[in-house]
């Protein structure tokens, strides 16, 4: 017998906690449209609060939740990572140190993601998890900075420096 752990998903882990039922995951993956997110599915339905699906996910993919919009990135770091490739696979480096990036990504467990961004970089990447639509701003308003392109920045009120712990 293996002694893997299992891996949870998060419709279980929801359905657990007693956040969603049975008939809430059926009714969401049958009338949601193809390709979006379960997590963004339940969460636009208004059946969690961001916090329940935030706490549900750092479960699932084993690392912290950083909140991109709330974040100060440091320019270098943008500097290792082309802005397609951020666009491509929802990922905003934020910072380096002792050969790892710290990548703020919607699925940190994607190798290709991972595997691609360390070629890049030359780096160990070292992921945390963000909310897709948080990551997306966030990658326009830091790769905007970076470029010389006005970016709004208005919805954050000012980015909040943050210790990572690497």
């Amino acid at each position: 017998m293996s002694s893997r752990p299992t891996k949870r998903r998060l419709g279980d882990v929801l359905k657990a906690k007693k956040c969603v039922t049975e008939a809430d995951l059926l009714r969401l993956l049958e009338q949601g449209p193809p390709g979006v997110r379960l997590g963004d599915l339940i969460l636009d339905q208004g059946l969690i609060s961001k916090e329940e699906l935030v706490l549900a996910l750092q479960e699932v993919v084993g690392c912290r939740y950083l909140d991109a919009r709330f974040i100060t990135v440091e320019s270098a770091a943008l500097q290792l990572i082309p802005r397609s490739t951020a666009q491509r696979y929802c990922a905003l480096p934020m910072a380096f140190a002792n050969r790892q990036l710290v990548v703020v990504m919607s699925d940190p467990q994607d190798l290709r993601a991972l595997d691609e961004q360390r070629f890049i970089s030359g780096m160990d990447i070292s992921p945390r998890l963000g909310l897709r639509t948080e990551i997306a701003s966030a990658v326009d308003r830091c790769y905007g900075e970076v470029e010389g392109q006005p970016t709004p920045s208005s919805e954050t009120g000012g980015a909040t420096r943050l210790t990572i712990p690497f």
